[in-house]
């Protein structure tokens, strides 16, 4: 998330009629986003993101990741090693006070057990 001031009117640069949620591969909620984002916009005219500043060192980890495949594969394992046990549930625990805004908005889901790789080359393996 961003501030209100970067953010601008990008809360109202939709008609929130879905069909980004539809056709999104992921399935993300974008106009049930969008609508929080208003929410906060009207309601607390000084709402800015919890913490710019950790947001922008997983921003910069994010990218460097994604540049390099070998950063990729072993932050991917870390990351399922490390969210074990803060699964409640098949979701992200509310506990996790690191990132406890974040979760007030958004119902995060683990990550699999296996990467995309290794589903595939299992599905392979199987002559399917």
């Amino acid at each position: 998330m961003v501030d209100r001031e970067k953010a601008g009117q990008l809360p109202y640069a939709s008609t929130l009629c879905g069909v980004c949620a539809e056709i999104c591969p992921v399935k993300i909620n974008i106009p049930g986003i969008l609508l929080e984002l208003r929410r906060r916009y009207t309601e607390d005219p000084d709402w800015k993101a919890p913490n710019p500043l950790f947001e922008k060192a997983l921003i910069s980890l994010y990218s460097s990741s994604m540049e390099k495949r070998f950063l990729y594969e072993k932050g991917a394992f870390a990351a399922r090693l490390i969210q074990r046990p803060f699964i409640v549930e098949s979701s992200v625990s509310r506990r996790l006070s690191c990132i406890k805004k974040h979760l007030e908005t958004y119902n995060i889901q683990p990550l699999s057990k296996q990467s995309f790789r290794q589903q595939w080359k299992a599905r392979k393996g199987d002559g399917k």
